[in-house]
């Protein structure tokens, strides 16, 4: 099984990318700009290039994919086809709470306005807590605010 990272911002994508594959991940990559897709496979990333709200290009990028892992919030389309797919959980990486997602666990990582682009979070803690969100087994209630002590240690992590 592997994850699948939609559209996500270079540098934090960089951070991310290397850390799952660092942790034995198959890790995928759906971008809107073909052109960008160099920058992933570079990475080790399979890429599927298209637009997110495209139900019928999600449901095949997510093919035997356990965790989809959006920055920003997740549109219904990208929902459509990522649970016809048969994708279990749902990371949302946002710079303040959204709501959850119907029907499938969600891990809502709030990094905060700052973060986007700049925080005291560096993108490798985005990193590490992107993958103990998807490898936790019991996802937390409510949004996981990451520049709160109590956010990592939901993630079952020492506060960063």
């Amino acid at each position: 099984m592997s994850l699948l990272l939609v559209d996500p911002p270079v540098a934090a994508g960089e951070a991310t990318v290397r850390h799952l594959l660092g942790e034995g991940d198959e890790v995928r990559v759906l971008v809107r700009n073909k052109d960008h897709g160099g920058t992933w496979k570079a990475a080790g990333a399979h890429v599927a290039a298209g637009d997110p709200s495209d139900e019928d290009l999600v449901e095949r990028a997510c093919q035997n994919v356990r965790t989809i892992v959006v920055f920003g919030t997740p549109g219904p389309a990208l929902l459509t086809g990522a649970r016809a797919a048969g994708v279990g959980r749902v990371i949302s990486v946002t710079a303040s709470p959204i709501e959850t997602v119907e029907d499938l666990e969600h891990v809502a990582l709030v990094v905060g306005r700052r973060w986007w682009p700049r925080s005291g979070r560096s993108h490798e803690d985005v990193a590490v807590a992107i993958s103990a969100a998807d490898d936790i087994v019991t996802v937390p209630h409510g949004p996981v605010h990451l520049g709160e002590a109590r956010g990592w240690r939901s993630l079952k992590l020492e506060p960063r």
